[in-house]
């Protein structure tokens, strides 16, 4: 009878990941009074495999060990930071060995064994868990794809994460484990690990996944109020939507822009962008593990709603999609935490590095507000790592989309906008630049900045319009769209040296040999750039010439082929460099599997000639 007592105490309560981060949770394994009790019986599933059970059913109850929902602490849970009390105790817990491949408790004095926690791999996952996630994918793949097993299926999630810790930092992960989140979430972790792995069978498997779970989700926002302990909802949302616009097919890059309607309103809904939001109660006296699993909360919410609204600029800034997020200035949040505190993996590492940082972060709508108000932008310009400068940008390409919208508005004065847009750009990009962390968020923000720039020089729209790219399931652009592009870039809306200039920068990020990662920009970034050239190149067709098929050269070296032309007055050292840039560029696009970069790698294909 006590088993059951202890059983049923135990489902009645809801711990944050972080207590759960003992590499027990597929063992069977419950607590009692503070010690292992491996014996309990009923305990041989995950807390997620309930959520996922009946897939016929769209109206999900909140899942009890949600990282949201911190309201239901029990006392009995503040054992697990605190000094046992008698010798037993503290034999039990110094015992406790685990395989140091799982990443789990080490053999030590119970106060290290309790604090010096060293947490699981997210993507460590339990066969019923394992099971949850299959039950997405339709059983006539299950034996050919590259999931089918355990082992597999954690390979594909460890690309996942390894990719979303460094190309979209909203999880925190030393305290997720994928065995305590709701089975859709777990399966849009996994659908972009399938869609990037490299796997031609994975990648169509993904897009299979990535279409049920949006239809799922939309199902379950549409059935049931959502509420901060359905978080999890607009987590798997987000997923499922840059999945779909930077990876995926065709199907999901158009869809992907009715979906972010959705996940935006329900941000709205629930106060993510105001800064008085706050997803767990009060308390008078808080215990140190608390303070951390609120923080914790807290900035991993904060985080969700800046990857909302720097998913909103992208749809604007690269695929000329209209915004849901109107006003930069609707986010009224903190800048995010220093990364040095984001990857403390316990307590008291994050408590060394918050004692240091006690001035005042500044909230993101007050630098916009700062620095376009400011005569002189270097006085004021706050210091800003890598992610917050990328945030930064984003808020002023934000504001660079809405200034070329308002370009022939009455009283609008476009030269003051475009001039001050510029400077404030550069300064933030000079931030980047030199800052120490070198990674795919520096290369977000730089790509942000260059397109930022070559927008204010010309129109994206003339530059697809007159390629006859629609990007559209409805066709490409219509004729009479493609003639009217091609006359304005040949006359007033030509593009200039220092556009040129903007998008061999922009090129140069990604033709380095050294670059072999996948990037969520890189196919944007390749295909605008080399179209601002293209445009550049047949802009100059006046003192053009008839030239042979040029020999084959590096890609670093046909870009700086490219600045000395730009520099030069020759033209034909421009189409030869054009021609031999483009040549890299649509073989590098025709090598990723998303459908949007081999439809550009076609494009570009065509208009390698066509330079007159």
């Amino acid at each position: 009878m006590q088993g059951h007592e202890d059983l049923n105490l135990l489902e009645n309560q809801s711990l944050p990941e972080i207590y759960l981060h003992v590499g027990l949770q597929s063992q069977g394994g419950a607590f009692q009074n503070g010690i292992l009790n491996q014996n309990i019986p009923g305990l041989d599933q995950s807390p997620n495999s309930s959520h996922s059970a009946d897939k016929s059913n769209p109206v999900r109850d909140p899942i009890p060990f949600s990282p949201f929902n911190l309201d239901s602490y029990g006392q009995n849970s503040e054992w697990l930071f605190q000094e046992p009390r008698d010798p037993a105790a503290d034999a039990a817990i110094q015992g406790i060995q685990f395989d140091n491949t799982e990443g789990s408790l080490h053999s030590q004095s119970s106060h290290d064994a309790l604090f010096d926690i060293q947490i699981p791999q997210p993507s460590s996952i339990s066969a019923q868990t394992h099971s949850n996630i299959l039950s997405f994918i339709s059983l006539e793949d299950v034996d050919s794809n590259p999931v089918a097993t355990i082992e597999d299926t954690r390979r594909i999630l460890d690309i996942a994460m390894t990719y979303l810790e460094t190309c979209l930092p909203m999880f925190h992960q030393p305290t997720l484990s994928l065995d305590f989140v709701a089975s859709e979430l777990s399966a849009s972790f996994l659908s972009i690990g399938l869609l990037i792995c490299g796997d031609l069978n994975a990648h169509e498997i993904g897009c299979v996944l990535l279409q049920r779970l949006r239809g799922d989700l939309l199902q379950l926002a549409q059935n049931i109020t959502i509420k901060k302990e359905h978080l999890w909802v607009l987590q798997s949302m987000l997923l499922v939507e840059f999945a779909g616009m930077f990876h995926a097919n065709r199907s999901a890059m158009e869809l992907s822009d009715i979906f972010h309607g959705t996940l935006v309103t329900l941000a709205r809904r629930l106060g993510l962008f105001e800064p008085d939001y706050e997803p767990v109660r009060p308390t008078p006296k808080r215990s140190m593990d608390r303070r951390w699993g609120e923080w914790v909360q807290k900035e991993t919410v904060k985080r969700l709603a800046y990857f909302i609204f720097v998913i909103d600029v992208q749809h604007s800034l690269l695929f000329g999609h209209d915004r849901s997020i109107i006003s930069v200035f609707t986010l009224k949040l903190d800048l995010p935490c220093d990364e040095k505190e984001w990857r403390a993996l316990t307590f008291y590492e994050w408590s060394s590095y918050t004692a240091t940082s006690t001035s005042r972060r500044l909230k993101f709508h007050e630098i916009h507000q700062l620095l376009l108000s400011a005569p002189d932008i270097h006085h004021k310009l706050p210091s800003l790592d890598a992610l917050s400068a990328y945030l930064v940008l984003s808020g002023f390409a934000s504001i660079t989309c809405d200034s070329l919208r308002r370009r022939h508005e009455p009283f609008f004065d476009r030269d003051q906008a475009t001039n001050k847009l510029r400077t404030l750009l550069k300064a933030i990009a000079d931030q980047i630049l030199t800052t120490a962390e070198a990674g795919p968020v520096k290369k977000h923000g730089l790509t942000t900045y260059y397109i930022s720039l070559i927008s204010l020089g010309t129109q994206l729209d003339d530059l697809e319009r007159a390629a006859n790219s629609g990007f559209s399931l409805t066709g490409l652009t219509p004729k009479q769209q493609t003639r009217a592009a091609m006359a304005r870039l040949l006359t007033r809306n030509k593009v200039g040296p220092n556009t040129a200039m903007h998008g061999v920068q922009l090129l140069r990020i990604y033709m380095s040999e050294s670059h072999t990662s996948v990037m969520p920009l890189e196919t944007s970034a390749l295909y605008l750039g080399a179209l601002t050239l293209w445009a550049y190149t047949i802009g100059r067709a006046d003192d053009y010439e008839s030239l042979d098929i040029a020999s084959e050269i590096s890609g670093q070296d046909s870009l700086a082929e490219m600045e000395t032309a730009i520099t030069g007055t020759c033209a034909n050292a421009c189409v030869k460099a054009w021609r031999a840039i483009s040549r890299h560029v649509f073989e590098r696009l025709a090598s990723l599997q998303n459908d949007n970069a081999r439809e550009y790698s076609e494009v570009l294909r065509g208009l390698e000639d066509f330079t007159v």
